[in-house]
C-alpha cells in the first residue's frame, strides 16, 4: 500500500506572509488554504482550455458562414440571464 506523503513546496517569505494572513483571516489552516487555491487554479485552467476549444469551434463555424443573427444571440443571453437570476433567489 502506498502512503500519501503529500508534496512540499517552497514559498518566498512574501508569499508565506500573504498565505498566513489569508489563513488567519479565513480561519483555516495554511495547508487547507493552499489546497483550495491550487484546486481553484486547476479548475480555472480547465475552464480556459474548454473555452479556447469552444472559441475555435465558433471561429471555424464563422469561417464557413454559419453565423447566428444578433437578435437570436441577444434573446439567448436574456434567457440565460433570467435563469441565472431565478437560480440565485
Amino acid at each position: 500500500m502506498m502512503s500519501d506523503t503529500g508534496m512540499r513546496i517552497t514559498l518566498s517569505p512574501e508569499q508565506r506572509n500573504k498565505l498566513e494572513a489569508l489563513s488567519t483571516e479565513a480561519g483555516v489552516s495554511m495547508d487547507e488554504l493552499a489546497r483550495e487555491a491550487i484546486q481553484n487554479f486547476l479548475s480555472y485552467e480547465s475552464w480556459v482550455r474548454e473555452a479556447r476549444e469552444k472559441i475555435g469551434v465558433a471561429l471555424a463555424e464563422a469561417d464557413r458562414g454559419e453565423l447566428t443573427e444578433g437578435s437570436v444571440v441577444r434573446e439567448r443571453l436574456r434567457e440565460k440571464h433570467l435563469r441565472f437570476l431565478r437560480e440565485r433567489s
